[in-house]
């Protein structure tokens, strides 16, 4: 599964899709094995989020028999957690409905260790939800930081239990602060991860490279 989120209510205007009425996280895909655990814990330690239509909702792609029992298998763990009913499975869905579905989360969940780099995170920036990842690698090192400015973009967890904390903690936010917090995360994305600045940074990287080539050929290496 690649995308994972939550579901809750944001007055972000510029997101790119009106978000739902209730809190709604949208989990990523990679390693989704925390995702359940973490749901489950998350209702048995803060039981009134059962009543109020929070929702881990998992989103991806299927594309072989593996890929269907690894699905069936995430619906059954679901089950024997007892967060079914607080669980969603969205397979093989349609672009549109995936940025749909976007612009109805709240939160970017991505629960893989060691990710190395992470673009499902910047996705998620990007689309005004706030990111939660594993404290490792791209989204500690580069992607959830401080803007330039020094504004908080996201959250970081460890395991299941900290996922949990995390989730009921920024759930628990005043609207107003998760809106900065999305503002901040996708002015993130965009001055570090736009097309634009890709494509200037290969510049300047290409220039350096061919000025040190110029520069050994002048030496006659």
């Amino acid at each position: 599964m690649r995308h994972t989120g939550i579901h809750r209510p944001s007055t972000l205007s510029s997101a790119p899709a009106t978000r739902a009425n209730l809190p709604r996280p949208i989990p990523t895909g990679k390693g989704p094995g925390e995702t359940d655990p973490c749901m489950a814990l998350l209702c048995a330690k803060w039981p009134e989020w059962r009543g109020k239509g929070l929702k881990l909702v998992m989103m991806g792609s299927s594309r072989n028999k593996e890929d269907d029992e690894r699905v069936s298998g995430l619906r059954e763990r679901a089950r024997e957690l007892g967060v079914q009913d607080q669980t969603e499975f969205v397979v093989n869905a349609p672009f549109d409905e995936i940025v749909k579905r976007l612009g109805q989360a709240s939160i970017g969940l991505n629960t893989m260790q060691d990710e190395h780099f992470g673009i499902s995170v910047v996705e998620f920036m990007a689309a005004g939800l706030i990111p939660l990842a594993h404290a490792s690698a791209g989204p500690l090192l580069d992607i959830i930081t401080p803007t330039r400015s020094g504004h908080r973009t996201g959250f970081h967890a460890t395991d299941a239990e900290s996922f949990a904390e995390r989730i009921h903690e920024i759930l628990s936010l005043p609207d107003e602060e998760q809106e900065a917090i999305r503002r901040s995360a996708r002015e993130k994305a965009e001055e570090a991860f736009a097309v634009e600045v890709f494509e200037k940074g290969w510049k300047e990287g290409w220039g350096r490279l061919m000025a040190m080539k110029l520069g050994r050929r002048g030496r006659g290496d």
